[in-house]
């Protein structure tokens, strides 16, 4: 008896498809898809698409690792509202669909300043530059004023500093 070993090569290509809404957010259905395109959420985020604009998380790296200790589970945004209604809307769209606008309310913020530098969104002001952090698939709104976020920062980073021995 003769034995014969045969060596098989086989590529498997796998493909998914999905649905892309015109805003960019991707769904495994065209119902669901179409569904979210027809929703207060995606209305409210498209009149503040002028507003928002998602930051390239290549650039980022550094500030990744300081706000969300480099788990590389945030969205990061640049944030500047040009009108009242910019701000309206975008709090409205906050409020649908996120599960922690807590952290934007005034109430919350009040209860939790000395631990937390973001800001309420009742104090957001037009012509100022935000940074909006949303993690978990843009949930857990945070915003901060870019030039405050700055100041701390240096503040925090200069006390570190100061407090290094530096040994000769």
């Amino acid at each position: 008896m003769k034995t014969e070993t045969f060596e098989t090569t086989r590529t498997v290509t796998e493909t998914t498809t999905f649905y892309v809404a015109d805003d960019g957010t991707k769904f495994n259905s065209a119902d669901r898809c179409k569904e979210y395109e027809e929703s207060i959420e995606f209305a409210l985020k498209l009149r503040i698409k002028s507003c928002l604009k998602k930051l390239d998380r290549s650039k980022i790296r550094t500030l990744d690792c300081i706000m969300d200790d480099g788990r590389d589970e945030s969205n990061y945004y640049s944030l500047k509202f040009k009108t009242d209604s910019d701000i309206t809307n975008f709090i409205a769209w906050i409020r649908t669909g996120r599960d922690s606008y807590t952290m934007g309310k005034k109430g919350w913020w009040e209860n939790h300043k000395d631990e937390y530098f973001y800001i309420d969104f009742e104090s957001l002001k037009t012509d100022t530059e935000y940074i909006l952090v949303m993690n978990y698939d843009d949930d857990y709104p945070r915003v901060y004023d870019l030039e405050h976020f700055k100041e701390m920062y240096t503040k925090l980073f200069t006390a570190a500093l100061d407090t290094v021995e530096v040994s000769e």
